[in-house]
């Protein structure tokens, strides 16, 4: 049975926390790095499945340069590359469900964790988020799409 994420995170918030922190993969700032990796599948479909997944690791290992150790980079590889199960999601998808449930998004790292005054301001660039995944990947540098929301039940302080 598939997993809905969406009343995954509404079942979270029927336990009602004073605040939930929460990490999603955006569904415009994870497509360049699905979509390249897609790509080099298809590219190396020819080769045998040892092959094909060891250009897919080098290449892996070209943009993820957090992690030294080959077996620990290969875990990350085999789960966001060879095997990624998950969703993605838009801040102007989730938002509904937070405030259904009489929570506030306050902080995101989509604003690099400013306080938030306008959803609308963080809606109106999400997919900008597509550009910014694709010109890492063209640094070469690792983004795997990920982004944070911060909610608090309203009539709760911030901290």
């Amino acid at each position: 049975m598939p997993i809905n994420c969406l009343e995954g995170i509404n079942k979270l918030l029927e336990f009602s926390p004073n605040y939930i922190l929460l990490g999603l993969y955006h569904k415009h700032g994870r497509k360049p790095f699905l979509d390249h990796f897609d790509n080099l599948k298809t590219k190396y479909s020819s080769l045998h499945t040892s092959q094909k997944e060891t250009k897919l690791f080098e290449e892996y290992k070209k943009l993820d340069k957090r992690v030294l150790d080959d077996l620990h980079l290969k875990s990350w590889f085999t789960d966001q590359v060879l095997h990624p199960h998950e969703t993605q999601h838009t801040f102007k998808e989730i938002l509904p469900v937070f405030l259904n449930k009489n929570y506030e998004i306050f902080k995101t790292s989509l604003n690099k964790y400013e306080y938030i005054k306008d959803y609308n301001n963080i809606i109106d660039t999400e997919r900008d988020w597509y550009e910014y995944g694709l010109n890492k990947l063209e640094r070469k540098e690792y983004f795997p799409g990920f982004f944070i929301v911060v909610a608090k039940k309203n009539n709760y302080q911030n901290f």
